[in-house]
């Protein structure tokens, strides 16, 4: 057989399953996106890139920064699967790169910084915060706290998606709230303002009442979280 038309077979051929698999992949992937909060598919539309975003998700864990450990792990971690550590990082990760989510953390927040931006809550974040003690008095404690330094950061165990974010009073028509905000990125030179994925903002409110510090809502317990610790620094 001619070495030529048995090289175009063997390129045509593996252009053929690749478009195969790319196409499975993004039927996988918008359908699963379905499932999910359709404002938050409609958000994510046009990040997901088939096969390489599900190659990124399965080779590197979204915990830490540094490069060359991410590099050496990448194959490694495609071959034999990796950790996933924290279900609702996983969460975040996922909707970074446009994939669905699996474990419900996040939904459209109803509030903003900005009335143009679209922010994402963490839906059991005050839940968790407040929920391991009198919610009043922890809100009270938060309060005087924000009240005396007002450029507070706060390191959270909730579910370690945010780390570090930024912890605030704030007043409107509505009343008196406090607010949580960051925005989940990677903190590396190509990935910073979004590469292969999109960045998204997080910011949610509590209103309360300023004379008792009682939230406007009645506060579950999150039993999943014991042990962890929430702390204002």
């Amino acid at each position: 057989m001619n070495i030529k038309k048995t090289l175009k077979r063997i390129v045509l051929g593996t252009s053929l399953i690749g478009l195969s698999l790319a196409g499975a992949s993004e039927y996988n992937n918008s359908q699963g996106m379905k499932r999910d909060d359709p404002k938050i598919s409609s958000e994510r539309e046009g990040v997901f890139v088939p096969l390489v975003n599900d190659a990124i998700y399965g080779g590197i864990s979204p915990f830490g920064y540094d490069p060359t450990s991410k590099s050496k792990d990448f194959i490694p971690n495609l071959i034999f699967g990796r950790n996933h550590k924290i279900p609702e990082r996983e969460d975040a990760w996922r909707l970074y790169l446009g994939k669905p989510q699996i474990n419900n953390t996040f939904s459209i927040s109803e509030y903003s910084q900005n009335n143009n931006e679209v922010c994402y809550k963490i839906n059991d974040f005050f839940d968790s915060y407040l929920g391991s003690e009198d919610p009043s008095s922890k809100i009270r404690f938060t309060h005087d706290l924000l009240k005396l330094n007002p450029s507070l950061t706060s390191e959270f165990g909730d579910f370690m998606v945010m780390g570090g974010c930024t912890i605030g009073l704030g007043k409107d028509d509505n009343g008196t709230f406090l607010y949580y905000y960051d925005i989940w990125d990677l903190d590396i030179p190509i990935e910073r303002n979004g590469f292969f994925g999109k960045p998204f903002k997080i910011y949610d409110r509590l209103y309360f009442d300023e004379a008792t510090y009682r939230p406007e809502r009645p506060i579950k317990e999150i039993h999943r979280l014991d042990g962890l610790e929430s702390e204002v620094i």
